[in-house]
């Protein structure tokens, strides 16, 4: 364990970080990292040394310093804590725990997403992502969400294809339940729509080609506020669509008995 108090020491300078991040870009000089970094010549010798040592970095016959493997990989594994920490009053009272073990390793992908801790702002980003949707819509959600379904159908006819993931155990609203027993309402086309059940709600995630319009991770007593992060980043975007097609590959095509009674009205 010493080695690793003596790696989170190292890391908790803001210098030695920023060296380790020039230097995986492109192995440099101490005398450009000096300009770089506008600090004295002394002081970057004085971090790279302490790298050094631990085995981050090491100098070439040319005087150019480069990231280790094992830097390169420290490094790799520094925005999950980044994300983490910046959105620590969030995660202190939601937990990650549900999800797959490999997207709480990469959780740091979410690092350029921003936090949406208002409802109405939740809803009202994934439905935009529905109204800019143009090759596809996922959803994995513990409730259906009625003010969707419209949208939904008007995409639908435009071509793009739906895909929803929800609980095995999910219970149905009065209100959906009455739209979708009204004649004429509620059918989605059965060519661009699928649906799976699954025990695996770690997370409410709606996704798009364009953007991940929300990831909201549940409380720590198990339900969901649906406050959460979203992104048009392409690593955040990829992150929660490869959730999505982990836990749509775990999912079931079985139809819980509670959707069947509610098809037979």
């Amino acid at each position: 364990m010493e080695s690793l108090y003596e790696l989170f020491f190292e890391l908790s300078n803001e210098t030695r970080l920023e060296l380790m991040r020039q230097v995986s870009q492109e192995p440099q000089r101490l005398t450009d990292l000096s300009r770089t970094l506008d600090l004295p010549p002394q002081e970057i010798s004085r971090q790279l040394s302490r790298l050094d040592k631990i085995l981050i970095v090491w100098k070439d016959v040319d005087g150019l310093y480069h990231l280790t493997p094992y830097g390169h990989h420290i490094l790799e594994l520094l925005p999950g804590y980044i994300f983490l920490t910046r959105y620590k009053d969030y995660f202190r009272d939601h937990t990650i725990e549900g999800i797959p073990a490999g997207f709480k390793t990469r959780i740091g992908e979410l690092e350029d997403s921003m936090l949406v801790d208002d409802v109405m702002m939740s809803f009202h980003y994934v439905e935009e992502a529905i109204r800019n949707s143009e090759e596809y819509i996922w959803i994995m959600s513990d409730q259906i969400l009625l003010s969707t379904m419209p949208l939904l159908q008007e995409r639908l006819e435009k071509g793009v294809f739906f895909r929803l993931i929800v609980p095995k155990d999910i219970k149905i609203a009065a209100p959906v339940r009455d739209y979708f027993t009204k004649s004429g309402e509620g059918h989605l086309p059965e060519d661009k729509t699928s649906s799976r059940f699954t025990d695996e709600m770690g997370a409410v995630l709606i996704v798009s080609e364009k953007e991940l319009a929300i990831a909201a991770f549940p409380s720590v007593d198990g339900g969901f506020d649906y406050k959460g992060f979203r992104s048009t980043e392409e690593n955040c975007v990829k992150w929660g669509r490869d959730l999505f097609e982990t836990i749509w590959g775990r999912s079931t095509v079985r139809v819980p008995e509670q959707i069947q009674r509610l098809s037979r009205r």
